[in-house]
């Protein structure tokens, strides 16, 4: 489990094994692997916004080495189903074939466009890029806002 302040220590942010051990099945470690990723759902308690659900990737989705293309129309059924069940979509997540990722211009570009287009009153959305080790420090964490993005600490 991961627990992380934000928003100047005013939320934490939570994230559950059953996440991390979702990233772990897809982490690129061979040059097989192909690019994975999906949305992350969570329940907002108090000032904790703790991400329980990681979904994808699906036989939908389109994938290659170094790129991923969710299907939208699944992801939007998606959101409404886990809306229903009482979580929130609060973000996406995806691998890199690096130890230790970053995003790149296309990630930055595609996660702020979904920021803008989503209808949601969050101040912030979540990315989570998952690099090829098992450790914290190959998880890119970042918040999308309306100025941009945040790297945060782990």
């Amino acid at each position: 489990m991961i627990k992380i302040p934000i928003a100047n220590n005013e939320q934490q942010l939570i994230i559950t094994d059953d996440v991390l051990r979702h990233f772990d099945r897809y982490r690129q470690v061979t040059p097989e692997d192909l690019e994975a990723g999906g949305q992350l759902f969570a329940q907002i308690v108090d000032r904790k916004i703790i991400v329980l659900k990681a979904t994808g990737p699906t036989r939908l989705d389109i994938r290659h080495r170094i790129n991923f293309s969710p299907n939208s129309i699944l992801e939007r059924i998606t959101i409404r189903i886990m809306f229903w069940r009482g979580f929130y979509y609060v973000g996406d997540w995806h691998t890199h074939p690096e130890p230790y990722p970053s995003p790149s211009p296309e990630d930055i570009h595609s996660f702020s466009e979904t920021f803008t287009k989503s209808r949601h009153q969050l101040a912030g959305m979540l990315m989570i890029i998952v690099g090829q080790r098992n450790s914290m420090d190959s998880l890119y964490l970042a918040i999308q806002d309306e100025r941009g993005i945040t790297r945060l600490d782990i």
